[in-house]
């Protein structure tokens, strides 16, 4: 009797053990020497999602079907007066994660689109307004054509190219360099504010 307890209680011991073997295992955000978690390396986006979600598209999953239509209409919207680079590097996917094609690169909220104030929303019409029709001088002309918009200023959006990044981190700041594009981001992580004589359209 005494033995048959025992290998019981064994038995029962090796199945648990087991069990909690297969339990996946938290995850645990890598972080650097300072504590901060960790982003360094080179990061690159070569797909057609944009930080926000088209209007009209629901979901942040799309079907391969649905896939296909989205990237047709992304294509679609293009100027001809855009980067070579876009019709170079010719991209015709939809960023995926966890083997699932997304919409938008934004996840929360639920709509997939920035939660803009009304300054924000006139402010980014004003932006395309200069952008899409004010050409009547040099100064006028899309930073991106003069190649003066840095793409790592908030809130950092995709382009339809392959465009490497890298992040480089310290105790106190996070420095983000695009491959394209002039200027690097410099992150506070103390926070405060640099003078205006040195602010730069990069953002803090």
């Amino acid at each position: 009797m005494y033995l048959r307890l025992t290998l019981m209680a064994l038995l029962a011991s090796v199945a648990s053990t087991a069990a909690l073997a297969q339990q996946p295992k938290p995850y645990k955000v890598p972080r650097t020497e300072h504590g901060h978690p960790d982003f360094q390396g080179i990061w690159a986006t070569a797909f057609l999602t944009m930080l926000e979600r088209l209007p009209g598209v629901d979901g942040l999953v799309a079907t391969p079907e649905q896939a296909e239509k989205l990237v047709a209409a992304i294509r679609g919207k293009m100027s001809g007066l855009v980067d070579p680079d876009v019709f170079v590097h010719d991209l015709r996917l939809l960023a995926m994660v966890k083997g699932q094609y997304r919409t938008s690169l934004i996840v929360d909220p639920a709509d997939g689109r920035m939660p803009y104030t009304k300054a924000g929303l006139d402010l980014a019409a004003k932006v395309n307004a200069r952008t899409e029709q004010q050409f009547d001088n040099p100064e006028d002309r899309p930073f991106a054509e003069r190649c003066l918009e840095n793409l790592g200023y908030p809130p950092i959006r995709t382009v339809p190219v392959f465009l490497p990044r890298q992040i480089v981190q310290t105790a106190d700041h996070v420095v983000i360099s695009n491959e394209d594009v002039p200027g690097s981001r410099v992150i506070r992580l103390k926070g405060g504010s640099m003078p205006d004589s040195i602010r730069t359209i990069g953002g803090y």
